[in-house]
């Protein structure tokens, strides 16, 4: 436990009886002072597993992942506090050996045979977006059509995912989950990770930056680059890679990106790109052409 007092607290994130994240500064009693994150889920205990999973990546040595270090706890407020970690934002249009210094990052992660007690299997990836398609399509079926194509097509493609090791998967690993730091790259946030398979990890970030580029045409080049250049970090330093099942892994989250995108805002106009390039993957793709028995 940290013995300091709180010089001031900024709320970063909340998500109305879900989760909470608030940056404190800190005084040290030594008279130092120390800037920390606190995160906290309503109604769920501090989640000790994951403060394990922390530590146990914390006292290894990669090449370029970081994983921010666990500071203390707030029991009364079910929260934990970690090291604030300062850097370079990694963003779709950063220069290209970042985006490639993360795909290293991830699979040192991959690599690194650190595990946690809880499983997210294929079924459990179709449970939610299933899930997102139903909230996407509620109290509106303008693009109900296109929905149930979407889950049907997720369904069919997921029986093709060829057999896969098992690994600490973060499952929500995208650029604005990293910064750059000292060379080195820091994951912001492990709390969904789990044991599964890692080209679940891979297609995500490909398919965040397959969407921001649908979105924003100056960037589409950019995040071409950025995708060509994560996935070259990542493959070099995990050779045994499955490449059919990335581009299912990111056929998926790009279809959760669809059902995300009609609950944003300023992502509306995105929803009918985002639904054509699905389509459009999906008519030139190998399991297009196979009949499942």
């Amino acid at each position: 436990l940290i013995d300091a007092s709180v010089v001031n607290a900024r709320l970063m994130r909340h998500k109305a009886g879900r989760r909470l994240v608030v940056e404190y500064s800190l005084n040290l009693k030594s008279g130092d002072s120390l800037q920390t994150i606190g995160k906290s889920r309503f109604r769920k205990a501090i989640d000790k597993r994951l403060l394990k999973l922390h530590n146990e990546l914390q006292a290894r040595r990669f090449e370029k992942l970081r994983v921010p270090q666990i500071m203390g706890s707030l029991p009364k407020m079910q929260m934990w506090l970690q090291e604030k970690i300062t850097g370079e934002d990694i963003t779709p249009t950063s220069n290209w050996y970042l985006h490639q210094n993360a795909g290293v990052a991830l699979a040192e992660l991959h690599l690194s045979n650190s595990a946690i007690d809880r499983f997210h299997s294929v079924s459990d990836e179709l449970a939610t977006l299933r899930a997102q398609m139903n909230q996407w399509l509620s109290g509106q079926d303008r693009f109900s059509t296109d929905a149930q194509w979407l889950l049907k097509t997720c369904n069919r493609i997921a029986d093709f995912l060829l057999p896969a090791e098992t690994t600490i998967v973060h499952r929500d690993f995208y650029f604005d989950q990293a910064i750059s730091s000292l060379n080195e790259i820091a994951f912001l946030d492990f709390d969904l990770a789990s044991m599964g398979h890692p080209e679940l990890d891979v297609g995500n970030y490909l398919a965040h930056l397959d969407e921001y580029g649908l979105r924003n045409e100056h960037a589409r080049e950019a995040c071409k680059l950025a995708s060509i250049s994560f996935i070259d970090g990542y493959s070099r330093s995990r050779p045994k890679v499955i490449h059919d099942n990335v581009e299912i892994w990111r056929f998926l989250s790009l279809a959760r990106l669809a059902a995300i995108s009609q609950r944003i805002p300023e992502r509306f106009d995105s929803t009918e790109h985002l639904i054509l390039a699905c389509r459009e993957w999906y008519a030139v793709s190998p399991w297009n052409q196979i009949t499942l028995d």
